[in-house]
């Protein structure tokens, strides 16, 4: 097994804004406009802690089957899209900028969800559990556009839990209550 590495990516909403037609502008600044989550994604299976809210970012795809902002903590909206793999699987995808994940290094360019951008597998360091892709721009693309964002990580929404989801999961034993 590899050993975990800290994936950081950077980018800029305006690099996505130059990308994009009209439709999915609006989407991209009505969720970035109040995306000021605070905490951390944990791995569903282990608890591991993943990635940082504040690193969440509107990455919007013309191959997205379905696009919506949904609430993960406090009220706050998150950009959220739908992909179906070559195999017929649905995944509900997030994107964040960083997170600390183990790769393989296996990059495929095919059935790519980010057109000019390959992907490589991504899971959780302590527990192995597939987490999503890292998607990084082509070696052919990145020259094209100055500002286009060199990589990120798409996050499977339902591997993931946001810290404060775990606190309504335990129960207080009725021994504690007074």
């Amino acid at each position: 097994m590899a050993a975990p590495m800290l994936v950081y990516f950077q980018s800029s909403l305006l690099t996505a804004l130059r990308l994009l037609p009209l439709a999915f502008l609006i989407e991209v600044l009505f969720c970035s406009a109040s995306n000021q989550l605070e905490g951390f994604l944990l791995c569903r299976k282990c608890g591991f802690e993943l990635a940082n809210s504040q690193n969440l970012f509107s990455m919007p795809s013309k191959l997205a089957l379905g696009i919506r902002n949904d609430t993960i903590a406090k009220n706050q909206r998150v950009f959220i899209q739908l992909f179906k793999n070559p195999h017929g699987n649905y995944f509900e995808v997030i994107t964040s900028h960083k997170a600390y994940v183990e790769s393989d290094n296996m990059n495929f360019a095919t059935d790519s969800w980010f057109p000019g951008y390959v992907w490589n597998i991504a899971k959780c360091p302590r527990c192995g559990t597939h987490i999503g892709w890292m998607f990084t721009a082509a070696k052919a693309t990145l020259g094209k556009a100055e500002s286009q964002i060199s990589s990120f990580i798409g996050i499977i929404l339902g591997q993931v839990m946001h810290e404060e989801e775990v606190s309504s999961l335990i129960i207080t034993p009725k021994l504690y209550h007074s």
